[in-house]
């Protein structure tokens, strides 16, 4: 059996982190005051739905969209496909066009996902 790595339980965790941190260090920004939340599952199910990611890969049954998401996070970052400071700006910058957390972090997979595929050449 091949390695998915957007089904990796382990990078899901480190996504997760990843994730809280982005949106909170965007919310920071944009509110103007120190905000740190966590970013639910159920938020996430909806940004996985919102992104490329549900046309392009079928969960197993043992999976939720928001651990993919967390886990293409994880991939992302340790593959340096992303910066977290660029993450946190393109955050930023659709949040102030009044962007739900949702459809921003569902842009930023989108951004994210095409920068993954110029960087390695293959096709989801």
């Amino acid at each position: 059996m091949r390695y998915r790595p957007f089904f990796d339980k382990k990078l899901a965790r480190l996504g997760d982190s990843l994730v809280n941190f982005i949106v909170s260090a965007a919310l920071t920004l944009v509110k103007g005051e120190p905000i740190g939340i966590k970013v639910s599952d159920k938020v996430l199910n909806v940004v996985y739905k919102k992104s490329y990611l549900e046309g392009r890969l079928k969960l197993p049954k043992e999976l939720y969209g928001a651990d993919v998401v967390e886990a293409f996070f994880g991939y992302a970052w340790l593959n340096d496909v992303v910066d977290i400071k660029w993450a946190i700006e393109v955050l930023v910058e659709d949040l102030k066009k009044n962007e739900s957390i949702e459809e921003a972090l569902a842009r930023l997979v989108d951004r994210i996902f095409e920068k993954l595929e110029k960087k390695t050449f293959i096709s989801f």
